[in-house]
């Protein structure tokens, strides 16, 4: 991870939770904030005391979260993975 500041300005953990809320996707601070703790949230860095993120990074870890499109309820994960990833076919 990049440690020199960016063009791109920092979201506090409040903006990058209302940021992901504006994408549909509703992630509160706290949430944020456990995940940095837990592991398995977007990258950060520190500004003294405060947690920031990167839109970037935002972007990524959201997708990163997102399932293939599903047309049943009742379709497992492994079945959706493998009809989305099509294998290369032996020639």
């Amino acid at each position: 991870m990049d440690k020199a500041p960016t063009n791109e300005p920092y979201l506090s953990r409040a903006a990058a939770s209302e940021y992901l809320r504006q994408l549909g996707l509703r992630v509160a601070p706290s949430t944020l904030a456990k995940l940095a703790v837990l592991g398995g949230g977007p990258p950060y860095v520190k500004f003294m005391a405060r947690a920031l993120y990167e839109q970037r990074d935002l972007d990524e870890w959201a997708a990163s979260k997102i399932s293939p499109k599903r047309r049943s309820t009742s379709v497992s994960e492994k079945e959706v993975f493998c009809c989305n990833h099509k294998t290369p076919s032996k020639s």
